[in-house]
Protein backbone atom coordinates (compact mmCIF):
# COMPACT_ATOMS: atom_id res chain seq x y z
CA UNK A 1 0.00 0.00 0.00
CA UNK A 2 1.12 3.73 -0.82
CA UNK A 3 -0.38 6.48 1.02
CA UNK A 4 -1.06 9.33 -1.08
CA UNK A 5 -2.89 12.38 -0.20
CA UNK A 6 -6.43 11.36 -0.60
CA UNK A 7 -6.46 7.84 0.26
CA UNK A 8 -4.67 4.54 0.13
CA UNK A 9 -4.20 3.14 -2.96
CA UNK A 10 -3.51 -0.85 -3.85
CA UNK A 11 -0.20 -1.20 -5.84
CA UNK A 12 0.01 -4.53 -7.92
CA UNK A 13 2.75 -6.80 -7.72
CA UNK A 14 6.33 -4.80 -8.51
CA UNK A 15 4.38 -1.10 -8.70
CA UNK A 16 6.14 1.34 -7.40
CA UNK A 17 4.51 4.88 -6.22
CA UNK A 18 6.61 7.34 -8.56
CA UNK A 19 5.26 11.01 -8.21
CA UNK A 20 1.73 12.64 -7.04
CA UNK A 21 1.00 16.65 -7.89
CA UNK A 22 -1.87 18.73 -7.20
CA UNK A 23 -3.69 21.82 -8.31
CA UNK A 24 -3.79 20.54 -11.63
CA UNK A 25 -6.96 21.12 -14.48
CA UNK A 26 -7.92 18.13 -15.96
CA UNK A 27 -10.42 18.18 -19.10
CA UNK A 28 -11.87 14.50 -20.22
CA UNK A 29 -12.84 14.34 -23.33
CA UNK A 30 -15.27 10.91 -23.09
CA UNK A 31 -18.30 10.41 -24.04
CA UNK A 32 -21.25 11.39 -23.49
CA UNK A 33 -19.92 14.89 -22.76
CA UNK A 34 -16.52 16.64 -22.11
CA UNK A 35 -15.51 17.61 -18.51
CA UNK A 36 -13.66 19.71 -17.27
CA UNK A 37 -11.68 18.77 -13.77
CA UNK A 38 -10.36 21.88 -11.53
CA UNK A 39 -7.87 21.50 -8.67
CA UNK A 40 -7.18 17.55 -9.55
CA UNK A 41 -4.48 15.81 -8.27
CA UNK A 42 -2.60 13.44 -10.51
CA UNK A 43 -0.58 10.33 -9.41
CA UNK A 44 1.86 8.38 -11.42
CA UNK A 45 3.32 4.64 -10.66
CA UNK A 46 4.92 2.53 -12.88
CA UNK A 47 2.27 1.17 -14.39
CA UNK A 48 -0.34 3.46 -13.70
CA UNK A 49 -1.51 7.41 -14.03
CA UNK A 50 -4.20 8.37 -11.26
CA UNK A 51 -6.91 11.45 -11.83
CA UNK A 52 -8.87 12.19 -9.09
CA UNK A 53 -10.77 15.35 -8.61
CA UNK A 54 -11.13 17.40 -5.42
CA UNK A 55 -14.56 17.47 -3.58
CA UNK A 56 -16.03 20.38 -2.19
CA UNK A 57 -15.85 19.89 1.67
CA UNK A 58 -11.98 17.95 1.24
CA UNK A 59 -10.36 15.15 0.05
CA UNK A 60 -10.54 13.46 -3.29
CA UNK A 61 -12.40 11.44 -5.86
CA UNK A 62 -10.30 8.80 -7.68
CA UNK A 63 -11.87 9.51 -11.40
CA UNK A 64 -9.76 7.73 -13.72
CA UNK A 65 -7.13 5.28 -13.55
CA UNK A 66 -5.13 4.67 -16.63
CA UNK A 67 -3.28 1.47 -16.94
CA UNK A 68 0.07 1.62 -18.98
CA UNK A 69 0.96 -1.17 -21.72
CA UNK A 70 -1.47 -3.25 -19.58
CA UNK A 71 -3.61 -5.90 -21.50
CA UNK A 72 -6.29 -5.98 -18.97
CA UNK A 73 -10.36 -4.73 -19.80
CA UNK A 74 -10.41 -2.17 -22.18
CA UNK A 75 -12.99 -0.22 -20.01
CA UNK A 76 -14.72 -0.26 -16.93
CA UNK A 77 -16.60 1.63 -14.52
CA UNK A 78 -16.46 0.84 -10.94
CA UNK A 79 -16.07 2.23 -7.63
CA UNK A 80 -17.27 5.59 -8.97
CA UNK A 81 -14.19 5.92 -11.57
CA UNK A 82 -13.17 4.87 -15.03
CA UNK A 83 -10.52 2.19 -15.59
CA UNK A 84 -8.91 2.59 -19.34
CA UNK A 85 -5.46 1.48 -20.93
CA UNK A 86 -3.20 3.88 -22.27
CA UNK A 87 0.35 3.52 -23.84
CA UNK A 88 3.48 4.98 -23.47
CA UNK A 89 3.13 6.59 -27.16
CA UNK A 90 -0.19 8.20 -26.76
CA UNK A 91 1.22 10.38 -23.91
CA UNK A 92 2.31 13.42 -25.98
CA UNK A 93 2.19 17.52 -26.10
CA UNK A 94 -0.28 18.02 -27.67
CA UNK A 95 0.39 22.33 -27.87
CA UNK A 96 4.02 23.71 -26.78
CA UNK A 97 2.79 27.34 -26.26
CA UNK A 98 -0.09 26.32 -23.77
CA UNK A 99 2.16 23.16 -22.82
CA UNK A 100 -1.19 20.53 -22.83
CA UNK A 101 -0.87 16.53 -22.66
CA UNK A 102 -2.86 14.76 -24.04
CA UNK A 103 -3.18 11.32 -23.13
CA UNK A 104 -4.84 9.20 -25.18
CA UNK A 105 -7.05 6.39 -23.93
CA UNK A 106 -9.41 3.08 -24.44
CA UNK A 107 -11.86 5.70 -22.97
CA UNK A 108 -11.33 8.64 -24.63
CA UNK A 109 -8.48 11.47 -24.38
CA UNK A 110 -7.57 13.38 -21.24
CA UNK A 111 -5.81 16.36 -21.52
CA UNK A 112 -3.72 17.99 -18.29
CA UNK A 113 -3.73 21.70 -18.47
CA UNK A 114 -1.01 22.91 -15.69
CA UNK A 115 2.50 22.06 -14.64
CA UNK A 116 2.71 19.88 -18.16
CA UNK A 117 6.52 19.60 -19.07
CA UNK A 118 7.33 18.10 -15.56
CA UNK A 119 4.90 15.92 -15.08
CA UNK A 120 5.16 14.48 -18.47
CA UNK A 121 8.85 13.90 -18.17
CA UNK A 122 8.08 12.10 -14.99
CA UNK A 123 5.26 9.57 -16.83
CA UNK A 124 8.06 9.08 -19.33
CA UNK A 125 10.93 8.34 -17.54
CA UNK A 126 8.71 6.04 -14.25
CA UNK A 127 7.49 4.43 -17.51
CA UNK A 128 10.46 3.65 -19.65
CA UNK A 129 11.88 1.08 -17.06
CA UNK A 130 8.50 -0.57 -17.22
CA UNK A 131 9.03 -1.01 -20.64
CA UNK A 132 12.66 -1.67 -21.34
CA UNK A 133 12.38 -5.64 -21.55
CA UNK A 134 9.53 -5.38 -24.41
CA UNK A 135 11.29 -2.52 -26.27
CA UNK A 136 14.67 -5.37 -26.17
CA UNK A 137 12.43 -7.94 -27.09
CA UNK A 138 10.95 -5.47 -29.98
CA UNK A 139 14.55 -4.65 -30.90
CA UNK A 140 16.00 -8.45 -30.70
CA UNK A 141 12.93 -9.43 -33.38
CA UNK A 142 13.30 -6.93 -36.03
CA UNK A 143 17.47 -7.38 -35.91
CA UNK A 144 16.77 -11.07 -36.14
CA UNK A 145 14.58 -10.52 -39.14
CA UNK A 146 17.31 -8.47 -40.88
CA UNK A 147 19.49 -10.98 -40.17
CA UNK A 148 17.39 -13.79 -42.00
CA UNK A 149 16.69 -11.54 -44.72
CA UNK A 150 20.58 -10.69 -44.55
CA UNK A 151 21.26 -14.76 -45.13
CA UNK A 152 18.82 -15.36 -47.58
CA UNK A 153 20.81 -12.67 -49.77
CA UNK A 154 24.63 -13.89 -49.17
CA UNK A 155 23.38 -17.91 -49.46
CA UNK A 156 21.46 -17.27 -53.11
CA UNK A 157 24.70 -15.58 -53.89
CA UNK A 158 26.28 -18.28 -53.05
CA UNK A 159 24.29 -20.83 -54.98
CA UNK A 160 24.04 -18.85 -57.79
CA UNK A 161 20.63 -17.39 -57.27
CA UNK A 162 21.04 -14.03 -58.81
CA UNK A 163 17.64 -13.14 -59.24
CA UNK A 164 16.62 -13.82 -55.76
CA UNK A 165 20.01 -11.90 -54.50
CA UNK A 166 19.34 -8.89 -56.19
CA UNK A 167 15.83 -8.42 -54.02
CA UNK A 168 17.59 -7.75 -51.24
CA UNK A 169 20.38 -5.04 -52.93
CA UNK A 170 19.77 -1.62 -52.16
CA UNK A 171 17.77 -0.54 -55.80
CA UNK A 172 19.66 2.44 -56.22
CA UNK A 173 22.72 0.21 -56.39
CA UNK A 174 20.85 -1.94 -58.87
CA UNK A 175 19.73 1.32 -60.65
CA UNK A 176 23.72 2.37 -60.69
CA UNK A 177 24.85 -0.67 -62.76
CA UNK A 178 22.38 -0.32 -65.29
CA UNK A 179 19.23 -2.34 -63.95
CA UNK A 180 18.66 -6.05 -62.72
CA UNK A 181 19.49 -7.84 -66.21
CA UNK A 182 23.08 -5.97 -66.06
CA UNK A 183 23.72 -6.89 -62.66
CA UNK A 184 22.75 -10.21 -63.29
CA UNK A 185 24.91 -10.48 -66.58
CA UNK A 186 27.91 -9.10 -63.83
CA UNK A 187 27.45 -11.64 -61.59
CA UNK A 188 27.24 -14.21 -64.09
CA UNK A 189 30.42 -13.06 -65.52
CA UNK A 190 32.68 -14.41 -62.90
CA UNK A 191 35.04 -16.93 -63.49
CA UNK A 192 35.15 -21.03 -62.34
CA UNK A 193 38.73 -20.11 -61.15
CA UNK A 194 36.62 -17.95 -58.42
CA UNK A 195 34.33 -19.94 -55.37
CA UNK A 196 32.63 -18.16 -52.43
CA UNK A 197 32.31 -20.49 -49.75
CA UNK A 198 30.70 -18.93 -47.41
CA UNK A 199 29.63 -15.54 -45.80
CA UNK A 200 28.91 -15.24 -42.40
CA UNK A 201 26.99 -12.38 -40.51
CA UNK A 202 27.20 -11.18 -37.56
CA UNK A 203 24.31 -9.73 -35.55
CA UNK A 204 23.92 -6.34 -35.02
CA UNK A 205 24.07 -4.79 -31.60
CA UNK A 206 22.47 -1.68 -32.29
CA UNK A 207 19.17 -0.49 -34.26
CA UNK A 208 18.87 2.91 -35.48
CA UNK A 209 15.45 4.00 -35.70
CA UNK A 210 14.21 7.36 -37.13
CA UNK A 211 10.04 7.36 -37.36
CA UNK A 212 9.65 4.31 -40.13
CA UNK A 213 13.87 4.13 -41.21
CA UNK A 214 15.54 0.99 -39.19
CA UNK A 215 19.19 0.83 -39.46
CA UNK A 216 21.98 -1.27 -38.87
CA UNK A 217 25.45 -2.68 -39.93
CA UNK A 218 26.36 -6.35 -40.12
CA UNK A 219 30.11 -7.53 -39.94
CA UNK A 220 30.64 -9.81 -42.05
CA UNK A 221 33.22 -12.55 -43.02
CA UNK A 222 33.40 -14.01 -46.45
CA UNK A 223 35.29 -17.19 -47.42
CA UNK A 224 36.49 -17.42 -51.16
CA UNK A 225 38.81 -19.36 -52.70
CA UNK A 226 41.01 -17.94 -55.52
CA UNK A 227 42.80 -20.34 -58.18
CA UNK A 228 42.36 -23.01 -55.43
CA UNK A 229 43.95 -20.59 -52.67
CA UNK A 230 41.73 -20.23 -49.80
CA UNK A 231 41.19 -16.58 -48.23
CA UNK A 232 39.24 -14.98 -46.38
CA UNK A 233 37.92 -10.32 -45.80
CA UNK A 234 36.33 -9.02 -43.32
CA UNK A 235 34.07 -5.74 -43.76
CA UNK A 236 30.40 -4.75 -42.69
CA UNK A 237 27.52 -4.86 -44.65
CA UNK A 238 24.27 -2.20 -44.05
CA UNK A 239 20.83 -2.90 -43.59
CA UNK A 240 18.40 -0.62 -44.24
CA UNK A 241 14.36 -0.49 -43.77
CA UNK A 242 12.05 1.59 -45.36
CA UNK A 243 9.00 0.28 -43.11
CA UNK A 244 9.99 0.07 -39.91
CA UNK A 245 11.83 -3.34 -40.06
CA UNK A 246 9.81 -5.47 -42.37
CA UNK A 247 11.69 -5.23 -45.54
CA UNK A 248 15.49 -5.31 -45.78
CA UNK A 249 17.71 -3.85 -48.11
CA UNK A 250 21.35 -3.95 -48.06
CA UNK A 251 24.35 -2.15 -48.80
CA UNK A 252 27.75 -3.35 -49.08
CA UNK A 253 30.60 -0.94 -47.68
CA UNK A 254 33.89 -2.43 -49.29
CA UNK A 255 36.25 0.37 -49.52
CA UNK A 256 33.78 3.18 -48.94
CA UNK A 257 33.80 5.18 -45.82
CA UNK A 258 30.30 6.12 -44.24
CA UNK A 259 30.60 9.82 -45.58
CA UNK A 260 31.19 8.53 -48.71
CA UNK A 261 28.41 6.31 -48.38
CA UNK A 262 25.97 9.15 -47.73
CA UNK A 263 27.06 10.74 -50.62
CA UNK A 264 24.93 8.40 -52.56
CA UNK A 265 22.56 7.48 -49.61
CA UNK A 266 22.01 10.80 -47.54
CA UNK A 267 19.60 8.36 -44.78
CA UNK A 268 22.38 6.99 -43.81
CA UNK A 269 22.99 7.67 -39.76
CA UNK A 270 25.92 8.90 -38.37
CA UNK A 271 25.12 6.10 -35.76
CA UNK A 272 26.13 3.56 -37.92
CA UNK A 273 29.29 1.61 -36.74
CA UNK A 274 30.66 0.18 -40.19
CA UNK A 275 34.19 -1.01 -41.28
CA UNK A 276 35.80 -0.66 -44.44
CA UNK A 277 36.61 -4.34 -46.07
CA UNK A 278 39.75 -5.77 -44.92
CA UNK A 279 42.81 -6.68 -47.52
CA UNK A 280 42.40 -10.47 -48.75
CA UNK A 281 43.96 -12.90 -46.05
CA UNK A 282 44.98 -16.20 -47.06
CA UNK A 283 44.18 -19.76 -45.15
CA UNK A 284 46.53 -22.18 -44.57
Amino acid sequence: MIQSKFKKIQLKEDEKFIYEENKIIVLAETKPRATKYFGSMITITNFRIILSQKMLFGGYQIRYVINIEDTGPDFSIKGGHITCNSNKEDIRVENEKKSVIKIKTSGGSLNILKNMKKILSIILVSLIGNLCYSQEADTTAILNTALEQGKIMTESFQTGDYDRFIDFVHPKIVEMTGGRDSMKIMFEGIGPEVEFISNELTIPNKLIIKDTLYQCAFEQRQVMSINGQKLYTLSSLIGISYDSGSNWFFISVASNTLTNLQQKFPELSNDLDIKKQTNPVLID
